[in-house]
């Protein structure tokens, strides 16, 4: 029972996440998609970032609040030594999961690149649009408030409380898994699928490394880093 009551909370945003792109869709033109799929696209697109990127952070941080309290004390999952004692390793290792976590970003955009038949240009047009018609405090709060509870309380709730709560019952191997998938759906978006493919490789390599180390500091450091590199130039094109 215990273990369900894990699953579940795991899961949950997940469900929570498909509601929030329901509602987002039923806002649209019915006849949208069918009749111009490219305005369907950055129409969505648009009123997801400006919408749906403050539900997620608040989903964020109601369910790592509630990790938090099952997993008690989580001071030591943020202790300093986790950097301070060897401090070149720890940078090496930040930049190596920032690095990785943009290659998998990369190898996503060229992805959709050649599962959608379009240039990697109609591609970022895509986007720039639909980021143009984001509201400018609607992009600074996910850049600025989104990456901060995304490097925190993501990396609580998956990596510590998934990790920790599923290893004893599946095993680590399966618990790693087990996180990485619901990390992954967690991401979806109706329009970008494959998305979660890589966003469920990205929480295989931070739960890989959380296995190794047992501590957050340098993984929500890298998370976030990563987040607001990302942010930085996907909401704020030159």
């Amino acid at each position: 029972m215990k273990t369900m009551k894990v699953l579940a909370l795991l899961f949950m945003p997940f469900v929570l996440s498909i509601t929030i792109n329901v509602a987002i869709w039923l806002q649209m033109p019915s006849n949208l998609w069918s009749e111009n799929p490219r305005e369907a696209q950055i129409t969505f697109t648009s009123l997801f970032q400006t919408y749906g990127s403050p539900l997620w952070s608040l989903i964020q941080v109601m369910f790592g609040l509630y990790a938090v309290r099952a997993l008690g004390d989580v001071r030591n999952l943020y202790d300093h030594r986790d950097f301070v004692e060897s401090p070149l390793r720890s940078t090496l290792l930040i930049i190596g999961l920032v690095s990785l976590s943009w290659f998998l970003f990369m190898a996503e955009g060229f992805t959709n690149v050649v599962v959608q038949g379009i240039s990697w240009e109609e591609y970022a047009n895509l986007w720039n649009e639909s980021v143009r018609r984001t509201p400018t405090e609607s992009r600074l709060f996910t850049l600025i408030i989104g990456s901060v509870t995304a490097g925190i309380f993501e990396e609580i709730l998956w990596r510590a409380y998934g990790i920790t709560m599923l290893e004893g019952k599946y095993g680590t191997r399966t618990a790693l898994t087990l996180q990485a998938i619901a990390f992954g759906v967690w991401h979806i978006a109706p329009q970008n699928l494959i998305h979660i493919v890589f966003t469920s490789l990205n929480g295989v390599i931070y739960g890989y490394v959380f296995t190794k180390r047992r501590r957050l500091l340098t993984l929500s450091a890298a998370h976030w880093l990563t987040d607001v590199i990302g942010f930085s130039f996907s909401l704020f094109p030159q």
